[in-house]
């Protein structure tokens, strides 16, 4: 399979008090003889990229064994510029573009899978080779930092499922898998760090168990990822609103998944799922701007939250159904969503922190099969039922000065109750 991907587009700002400097433009002399060092101006961002590549797979199937063989290659090449299109103090020509820098990211990989069956049982394994090169023609903010880099991983994974119980009443599985997978940093990681960031490398871990009848299931994952270099968010933003992300050299999560259902009667289903989890940094750094000194202050922790990782997510579900004459068919879902605190950065400080939060959906459903078309279905959707208020997501920034520290804490709240509705049709 071939592809191509293409994309172009800006969002458009209001900016205050900008730095004319900034925008490599010398400061305009006023009529009256004043220098004007800065001015409020609208702005547009732009992005020109093209994504295209192709991707191949191959099937071997004799017996017991099964093989895959398949790779594929992409490039992705992004242009990004911008462009003033007034100020108010003047001084910049119309539609004037100060900044200009392309990018190209290179990827190609192979894999290679095995699957052996036998009664009862199942062993795969798995090899990748992948390898990618970053070109970087500076950035909007940085645009001297130029990077040229190359990466090459190689990705294995291992593991067994095995089929046990009577496969006509209780269907019941065990597994395992090890694998060790990498990630390369973004280009927004390589923009906001001083130093070059290092590729992720994850080593997990996973064993489970899984039991169905007709009328319940039961599921409880268990996982232990090991990372070395993760690429964590630090609570902040730049200018434009993306996250920034440093690497932390030893971390951790692991905990356990659990998913359920059951047929209490033909009309009424209920289940869900929860995942416990611990998300620890063990050794992480902080730096905090000291405006009373030339050097930042610095501060240490030990085995800390990392940050938008809650140790608690939960869901549970109610479907009620009733089918009528000619199989239409009314539902009715009502979930429950919760989410544990988490914190804002990667320090496990109380004061940066978002709450806990819960909140009620329903989804409403009617179809009917009509002789002339297959189906005509509608839905009603309604969030957050109840209007619970609650922020999912934000920043911290905290800073020194007359040897005070300060933080603030910015969120992201998010809508009371609303609403989607929809229509199906079906020849």
């Amino acid at each position: 399979a071939l592809f191509l991907t293409r994309g172009k587009g800006y969002y458009e700002e209001y900016k205050q008090g900008e730095l004319y400097a900034d925008y490599g433009i010398a400061n305009p002399i006023s009529p009256k003889g004043d220098t004007q060092f800065a001015t409020d101006l609208t702005r547009q961002l732009w992005l020109d990229n093209y994504y295209y590549g192709g991707l191949f797979s191959m099937l071997y199937s004799k017996n017991k064994l099964k093989i895959n063989l398949g790779g594929a290659f992409t490039q992705f090449e992004n242009l990004g510029y911008g462009y003033v299109l007034w100020a108010q103090q003047g001084g910049i020509a119309n539609n004037y573009q100060w900044y200009r820098h392309d990018a190209q990211k290179n990827d190609f990989n192979t894999y290679i899978k095995l699957n052996y069956a036998l009664t009862g049982i199942d062993f795969y394994g798995e090899m990748q080779y992948r390898t990618i090169a970053y070109f970087m023609n500076g950035f909007r903010k940085n645009p001297s930092l130029k990077h040229v880099v190359n990466y090459d991983f190689y990705n294995p994974k291992a593991g067994f499922s095995l089929r046990i119980g009577n496969q006509w009443v209780v269907k019941q599985k065990l597994y395992a898998s090890i694998a060790v997978a990498h990630r390369e940093p973004n280009r927004a990681t390589f923009e906001t760090n001083a130093t070059l960031p290092k590729p992720e490398q994850l080593t997990d871990y996973e064993a489970g168990y899984e039991v169905k009848s007709n009328k319940a299931s039961l599921a409880v994952n268990g996982y232990y990822m090991n990372y070395r270099n993760q690429l964590v968010l630090t609570g902040q933003i730049n200018d434009v609103g993306a996250y920034t992300q440093t690497n932390v050299k030893e971390s951790y999560r692991s905990g356990i998944e659990v998913e359920a259902s059951v047929q209490l009667a033909k009309w009424w289903q209920t289940g869900g799922n929860i995942t416990l989890s611990a998300n620890k940094i063990k050794n992480f750094t902080e730096y905090i701007d000291n405006y009373d000194s030339t050097a930042q202050r610095v501060n240490t922790y030990s085995l800390t939250d990392i940050a938008f990782s809650p140790s608690i997510i939960g869901c549970f579900t109610n479907r009620f159904s009733v089918e009528g004459k000619k199989h239409n068919r009314l539902e009715l879902d009502v979930s429950l969503k919760h989410v544990g605190s988490q914190y804002l950065d990667n320090t496990s400080n109380s004061q940066r922190k978002i709450g806990d939060y819960t909140y009620t959906n329903l989804l409403l459903k009617y179809a009917i099969h009509p002789r002339s078309m297959q189906q005509i279905s509608a839905s009603l959707q309604m969030n957050n039922l109840f209007g619970s208020l609650y922020a999912n997501n934000g920043y911290t920034s905290s800073s020194i000065a007359d040897r005070q520290l300060t933080t603030a804490n910015y969120y992201y709240p998010q809508a009371g109750i609303n609403f989607l509705a929809g229509l199906q049709l079906v020849w």
